[in-house]
């Protein structure tokens, strides 16, 4: 079991290299058969004289037009005889096929083919001179819009192989930021958010250290959770434009942070939708909150938050190996992700509104019918911002979707973190307030997962209490 998990994670930090824009792989080629082996994304010059295939050596005057560079080269093959061929294509709509990784019926002569190859170049496996260049080597000339192009590998002699490839894509004209796609977020907007976030961050561990003259639980487990999920933003922005930074530097993609990106994403999140849907079902506003609480709600959130993560490296993997402009949200495991927040935005609604119908107190009552409605865009951040994503530019939807759901991410956690600042906490909520008043219901006490009441109005007793304001 450990070998296998081993190999695995070995697969999966291939996988994750193999979308970089500097890459070397294996591939099997069928034969008479395509397979796709890079997507990327190029620049444009207006200024441009694009001319649709573009060879070197060309004249110095053009050169300084070029928007790409692309390197492709023929590394080794098994079997090491017959030919085949490098091709270029771009995203128009008839410059590629349907399929995601196999054309089936194509040949090196087919004149279809040839029409949508921007560039091409055949490879005899077998030279008669061994220190030949096996590689296609071509310039990007392009003056309409960032486009998106893509390296193919076609056999030509009806021969089934291995090959093993390296290639480099650059945007010339990006200066120092060459090496990156231009559908890539870009550092100005990660250096913004990670500056909001420590913002955030240093204000709510403030607040969790802060000296009061009255009895304050600063330290109160919804505070907690408030802290390590902006801390968790912190983290995952930094990881995510450290990656960004090294790809522009190094060309290559970094797994370690592009997982740690991920996951400290992933941890920021599951915080926010956990002390929304325990506000939802009364925990700190109508009734105290207690350890169970928090125990219930991470089981229901954790396990959809751990699938979002599965999928959504899944998708962006699977994305990134289609002859498309497609994105994540396009494919079977985008919709599942937007499914998964429904699910729990009908979840939050359910317990949001019955709550409201049993609390008796008209303020907790207006702090459900206001604030709980603004708390609704913590669910439906992820189905908005898809939407918007899908009728923008396919260069830009990586960077829409992060500015939309970091936006309403960091109102959010603003918000929270003014609405609990030790003494001047939103009065609907009973974390600082005196025992006898933190442990009286509002409400009818019910419990997170059971969906009836578990008796009448009632309050705990003092010994109760104490032990529950000691917590904090």
């Amino acid at each position: 079991m450990v070998g296998q998990s081993h190999r695995l994670l070995i697969c999966f930090v291939l996988i994750v290299r193999s979308v970089a824009d500097r890459a070397r792989g294996s591939i099997v080629v069928p034969a008479n058969g395509a397979v796709f082996i890079a997507k990327y994304c190029f620049d444009f010059d207006p200024y441009g004289n694009n001319t649709g295939k573009l060879e070197v050596p060309v004249s110095e005057a053009i050169k300084e037009h070029w928007a790409g560079e692309v390197l492709v080269e023929l590394v080794s093959a098994k079997p090491s005889s017959g030919k085949l061929k490098f091709l270029l294509l771009d995203d128009q709509g008839d410059s590629y096929p349907e399929s995601n990784n196999r054309w089936p019926g194509y040949d090196c002569n087919d004149k279809k083919l040839l029409h949508m190859a921007k560039s091409s170049q055949l490879i005899d496996l077998e030279p008669a001179d061994k220190n030949f260049k096996r590689e296609l080597h071509t310039y990007i000339v392009e003056k309409l819009r960032p486009r998106y192009w893509y390296v193919v590998a076609l056999d030509c002699s009806g021969i089934t192989r291995t090959i093993e490839y390296e290639y480099h894509l650059t945007n010339i004209q990006q200066g120092w930021l060459l090496e990156l796609s231009m559908d890539t977020c870009g550092l100005r907007w990660l250096t913004f958010f990670i500056f909001v976030y420590v913002c955030e961050a240093c204000a709510q561990v403030t607040a969790i250290f802060r000296q009061s003259t009255t009895v304050l639980r600063t330290k109160h487990p919804l505070r907690l959770l408030l802290t390590f999920g902006i801390c968790a933003s912190v983290w995952g922005t930094v990881a995510y434009g450290l990656k960004t930074f090294w790809h522009a530097y190094s060309g290559l993609e970094s797994f370690w942070l592009y997982l740690g990106a991920k996951l400290f994403k992933a941890w920021s999140k599951f915080t926010l939708l956990l002390i929304c849907v325990l506000m939802s079902k009364g925990s700190a506003i109508s009734r105290d909150l207690e350890n169970r609480d928090i125990m219930h709600g991470t089981i229901i959130i954790g396990p959809f938050l751990l699938l979002c993560l599965a999928f959504e490296l899944w998708g962006e993997f699977d994305e990134s190996r289609r002859y498309t402009t497609g994105f994540i949200y396009d494919t079977w495991a985008g919709k599942v992700l937007i499914l998964i927040d429904m699910v729990l935005l009908g979840l939050y609604w359910s317990n949001l509104l019955r709550t409201y119908r049993r609390e008796k107190d008209k303020e907790k009552r207006k702090f459900y019918r206001t604030w709980g409605l603004v708390y609704t865009s913590a669910f439906i951040s992820l189905p908005v911002s898809a939407i918007v994503a899908a009728f923008v530019a396919a260069h830009v939807r990586v960077e829409v979707m992060f500015i939309f759901n970091n936006v309403v991410h960091s109102i959010l956690t603003s918000l929270l973190v003014i609405g609990l600042w030790p003494d001047n906490t939103q009065s609907a909520f009973c974390i600082d307030k005196s025992p006898e008043l933190a442990c009286t219901f509002g409400n009818q006490s019910f419990d997170l997962l059971d969906q009836t009441p578990k008796g009448d109005y009632k309050e705990f007793d003092m010994e109760d209490c104490s032990l529950a304001a000691g917590n904090g």
